[in-house]
């Protein structure tokens, strides 16, 4: 290689690197000044001018969550139960039986909690924001939607300020606010990762549940589920989990659920609920996808057929009920409860969940063979 051409070569390189370098020092400069590289004024990746995109940034609210916590912890209080028990000798003596929260909602002092807080005890009380103790009523309580209401003799109370759990979206900022393991006005802080859903808890079924990410853990249950700005939204009360720990998949009944739940707690003491007088063989729930198990229904009932393949297998029907008077029997199979499909057992609890006496409902029913439909009117069940 000649002299000549290896300083052509050596410029060319200095040419090249200078051009990196500078290329370099221009994009990291646009990007600490956080600039797009390609705007309608200097042009776009696409071919002519930046074909209508927008370089506006998103404007984002600001939240006070410290302001929204000085609204709503006033309102929800510390929960203790005690139960009386007996020594060996018989003598009479009173346990912690278990501890919660709950939520003040009106001045005079009625408080929403949870059913499963409250149930079983002998004894109640219930402990302030501010340290104050008072002894507590029991009002009411509802195993099937786990609300319970307690009243403590009291007057000017903070009550929760009620929120619209019904516009609620995914991804809305929420506050779980109770007494986990004791431990009075803790604050925790998520999102609304999901809504309506249907959780199976030991003796009965949340519908309509809100999901958050925001840590609920034992003690919670009873407190409030809020809004960013304080609002009452849900009341907490279950959580998934392997260690029984906060995972972020925690559960609340929404408020407009509860309320109509508290509103029939405060004028009967309970809530009267829709029931067909029939017993299910939820043990087998599923087993009449099994064609021998299927045989074996027909062959019991004198059926040339067999039953379908799904539905709610009938274990026993109860006297004088709606279900006895329609001509249900056992071994019988619903199907259907005012058209829609009942699958298993769950979709027979979901579909009579919300039923009140007096509502007529009617039947798809697989009897000794054929299908039918029953019309009945629901009776209270007690």
């Amino acid at each position: 290689m000649s002299r000549k051409q290896l300083i052509g070569l050596v410029v060319g390189a200095f040419i090249v690197v200078f051009l990196g370098v500078s290329a370099a020092l221009w994009f990291d400069r646009s990007m600490r000044q956080n600039r797009p590289l390609f705007t309608a004024e200097n042009g776009s990746i696409f071919n002519g001018r930046a074909a209508g995109l927008q370089n506006q940034p998103i404007t984002r609210p600001s939240f006070d969550f410290s302001e929204a916590a000085k609204r709503i912890t006033p309102s929800v209080v510390y929960i203790n139960t005690h139960r009386v028990a007996q020594s060996l000798f018989g003598d009479e003596f009173e346990r912690p039986l278990s501890s919660g929260s709950g939520v003040i909602i009106s001045t005079d002092g009625y408080i929403l909690t949870n059913n499963h807080v409250v149930r079983d005890a002998s004894r109640i009380t219930v402990q302030l924001s501010d340290g104050v103790t008072y002894e507590a009523e029991l009002i009411g309580r509802d195993p099937r939607s786990d609300i319970g209401l307690i009243k403590i003799e009291a007057t000017g109370l903070e009550a929760a300020i009620k929120g619209d759990s019904q516009s609620l979206e995914v991804g809305d900022w929420v506050m779980a606010v109770g007494s986990p393991l004791g431990l009075t006005n803790s604050v925790s802080i998520g999102v609304v990762s999901s809504m309506a859903r249907t959780i199976p808890l030991d003796d009965t079924v949340l519908v309509d549940a809100i999901q958050t990410d925001a840590a609920i853990n034992e003690g919670n249950s009873g407190g409030a589920l809020c809004s960013d700005t304080g609002e009452l939204i849900g009341i907490n009360t279950a959580i998934v989990s392997p260690n029984e720990g906060s995972i972020g998949l925690g559960f609340a009944i929404p408020i407009h659920r509860a309320e109509k739940i508290v509103e029939e707690l405060r004028a009967n003491g309970r809530v009267a609920y829709g029931w067909l007088g029939v017993e299910s063989y939820w043990r087998y729930d599923g087993s009449l996808g099994d064609a021998d198990f299927r045989q074996a229904v027909a062959n019991e009932v004198g059926a040339s057929n067999l039953p379908p393949d799904s539905g709610l297998l009938v274990r026993r029907v109860f006297p004088n009920t709606p279900g006895d008077q329609s001509g249900l029997g056992p071994l019988d199979v619903i199907t259907k409860i005012n058209g829609n499909e009942v699958r298993r057992g769950m979709d027979y609890t979901l579909q009579m969940i919300d039923k009140r006496p007096g509502e007529k409902v009617t039947l798809e029913v697989w009897s000794k063979g054929s299908t039918k439909n029953i019309e009945l009117t629901l009776a209270d069940q007690g």
